[in-house]
C-alpha cells in the first residue's frame, strides 16, 4: 500500500466517522423532540382533563339548588311532558273525530 491508499483510507474512516457522530446527535435531536412531543401533548391532555372536571362545578355554583321529586311526581311529570304520548292522545282525539264525521253521512240531508 503506498501512502496515496493510507491517506485515502484515513479521509474514508473520518468521514464514516463524522457521519456517524452527525447520525447521532440527530438521533438525539429526534429522541429528545419526541420526547418534548410527548410531555407537551401530554400536559395539554391534562390540563384539558382538569378543566373538564372543573366545568360542571363551577355551573353548579351558579345554579340554586334543585328541588327533589318524589317517585310518584316524577311518573306523573314524565308522563305529562312525553312528546309520545302526547302524540298519541292527538292521534286518539283526531280518530275521534273523523268517526264522527264518518258517521254524519249517515244523517238525512235537507
Amino acid at each position: 500500500m503506498n501512502v496515496r491508499d493510507r491517506q485515502q483510507k484515513n479521509d474514508n474512516a473520518d468521514r464514516r466517522i463524522r457521519f456517524l457522530f452527525l447520525e447521532g446527535i440527530a438521533m438525539q435531536f429526534q429522541v429528545s423532540y419526541s420526547f418534548r412531543t410527548k410531555i407537551t401533548t401530554s400536559l395539554l391532555m391534562a390540563g384539558l382533563f382538569v378543566f373538564m372536571l372543573l366545568i360542571p362545578s363551577a355551573r353548579a355554583q351558579g345554579q340554586s339548588q334543585e328541588r327533589l321529586m318524589t317517585v310518584i311526581e316524577a311518573v306523573q311529570t314524565a308522563l305529562v311532558e312525553n312528546h309520545e304520548i302526547r302524540a298519541l292522545q292527538s292521534a286518539t282525539q283526531a280518530q275521534e273525530m273523523d268517526i264522527g264525521i264518518a258517521r254524519s253521512y249517515l244523517l238525512p240531508r235537507i
